[in-house]
């Protein structure tokens, strides 16, 4: 972010003045291209000063592409990298599901209010506490301006140092430090080490962290949830206490709700085999959660290798957990059969994905041979029984 872009305290304070507001109502009703941004700049600076007009037009900017994770994103004031981490409307609105069995709850590392903007919405009381203070006095003022100032409270400070009186806390760890992700539970800001010492204090706890995490450090006391949205992942949730469900491990698909779970850590046994009529990658969250021999089970489906999360049907099964495609031909890795494919079957668009394949995809498509105009179709590199294997598929079923 450049210099005269950096927010202070006072310009948050600048950004909620009433002559501030109205500038930037004026600024949400047009569109600044990167060509035009110097003459935005330079209008803006015949009325406020320089760090001001930097202030306004990088707030507009943040506004601007905020729809899908504030609702009303002119109301509210906003972090460039705090925006980046926050729930989307659709993950906020679960988590504050999750929660209304509570009548007060603690929103703990609560950024910019994206989650508490949620809670505030059901939950008769929130108490939230940031450690940075312009996230502090950014959150305070979404809230109040939501008009949720009644029932919520912002609180700077560290909240492992304090005793907030709840029946239960969401807690969202800093996952960047220094600026880049992080995927460890160690290296989380607080780790989780202090985060379970805290729950001796409130064990009714749901943990947010990083679809990435690794199945090792998921303490044993949790379950966890691992949630996507619309086929993108979004995070692993660890829930504690009386937050848990009663299961092991979770897929959760927004924005549908749909769940896979699984009560036990052993996986059913499945069939391995080439493909069948039909192809299904399932969804990510599937994958993360390792709950694809279930997510077969459930199915009635085969796999084309055990160490490969493709599933394969006679039948086509319309499910949100996975996508699907018709297969029109497959055999052992060769281009030159592929190529002899694509021409018989008209091929034109070609999608390729793999897994389990070490083809550079970019290369790869390169050399395939297709006929303008042609029909789409997808081509699946893989294994089957350990060896490399190509699927051709039609266009995926919708």
């Amino acid at each position: 972010m450049c210099a005269d872009v950096d927010l202070t305290l006072q310009g948050v304070r600048f950004l909620q003045s009433p002559r501030a507001q109205a500038e930037l109502q004026e600024l949400a009703g047009t569109t600044i291209t990167p060509q035009g941004h110097l003459a935005a700049v330079m209008k803006l600076r015949e009325r406020f000063t320089p760090q001001e007009a930097g202030w306004l037009l990088h707030q507009a900017a943040l506004q601007a592409k905020a729809g899908d994770k504030f609702g009303t994103p002119q109301r509210c004031l906003l972090l460039e990298e705090a925006l980046q981490q926050a729930s989307t409307i659709a993950l906020a609105g679960y988590h504050a599901q999750q929660f209304r069995q509570f009548h007060a709850i603690a929103d703990l590392g609560c950024g910019i209010g994206g989650d508490l903007l949620a809670f505030a919405a059901i939950i008769p009381t929130v108490i939230a506490v940031e450690i940075d203070p312009i996230r502090a006095a950014l959150a305070r003022y979404n809230v109040i301006n939501h008009g949720f100032g009644s029932n919520t409270q912002v609180l700077e400070g560290d909240w492992t140092k304090m005793t907030v009186d709840t029946q239960a806390a969401f807690i969202d760890p800093a996952r960047r430090v220094s600026g880049r992700r992080v995927f460890s539970l160690q290296a989380m800001i607080p780790p989780i080490g202090i985060i379970l010492r805290y729950l001796d204090q409130q064990p009714n706890a749901a943990v947010k962290t990083s679809p990435g995490v690794d199945p090792s450090e998921i303490p044993p006391t949790a379950e966890v949830e691992f949630i996507s949205e619309n086929g993108e992942m979004k995070e692993a949730l660890l829930r504690f206490g009386a937050l848990k469900q009663g299961y092991q491990r979770c897929a959760t698909l927004l924005p549908s709700g749909q769940q896979l779970t699984e009560i036990s850590m052993r996986d059913p046994d499945v069939a391995v085999g080439e493909a069948r009529a039909y192809l299904y990658d399932p969804d990510p969250a599937v994958l993360r959660a390792r709950l694809v021999r279930p997510l077969a089970a459930r199915l009635g489906a085969s796999m084309l290798d055990p160490e490969i999360a493709y599933l394969t049907m006679d039948q086509a099964v319309q499910t949100p957990l996975a996508r699907h495609w018709k297969v029109i031909r497959q055999g052992p890795f060769n281009l030159k059969n592929l190529n002899r494919w694509l021409q018989e079957h008209n091929a034109g668009e070609v999608v390729i994905k793999k897994r389990g394949s070490a083809v550079d995809v970019d290369d790869f498509q390169r050399r395939l041979r297709t006929e303008e105009g042609g029909e789409k179709r997808t081509v699946f590199l893989t294994q089957c029984k350990g060896k490399p294997w190509m699927i051709l598929t039609g266009d995926e079923i919708t």
